[in-house]
């Protein structure tokens, strides 16, 4: 409600100082949500090495010798971008989501 004697637009300033600070406030939860994310996704990787190179470094010598070395740094690879692209972007999107469906049930 306007006082009498004040013009709509005074109070611009006020609402456009709130208009900044959520824009900011949802820049930073997006670049700590990635952040946060990708961080997960290093780690995750770097388990995932550490197990796959102990299991495949003391399997038995005939089995070293029956599975080509190409199956092998196929199979690495292939897990590897899994979880370095595919999964972190997934869960990227999905916290993304997450973070729509409750801003809209706080806005309504």
């Amino acid at each position: 409600m306007l006082e009498p004697g004040q013009q709509p637009h005074d109070n611009l300033p006020f609402y456009l100082g709130i208009y900044v600070a959520l824009s900011a406030l949802s820049a930073l939860v997006g670049v700590l949500r990635y952040f946060w994310i990708f961080c997960g996704s290093i780690r995750a990787s770097r388990k995932l090495f550490d197990a796959l190179s102990y299991c495949v470094l003391r399997t038995p010598l005939r089995w070293m010798d029956t599975v080509p070395l190409g199956r092998i740094l196929n199979r690495f690879t292939a897990d590897f971008n899994i979880i370095d692209s595919r999964i972190s972007n997934d869960l990227a999107s999905g916290a993304y989501n997450l973070f729509r469906v409750v801003g809209v049930v706080v806005a309504g």
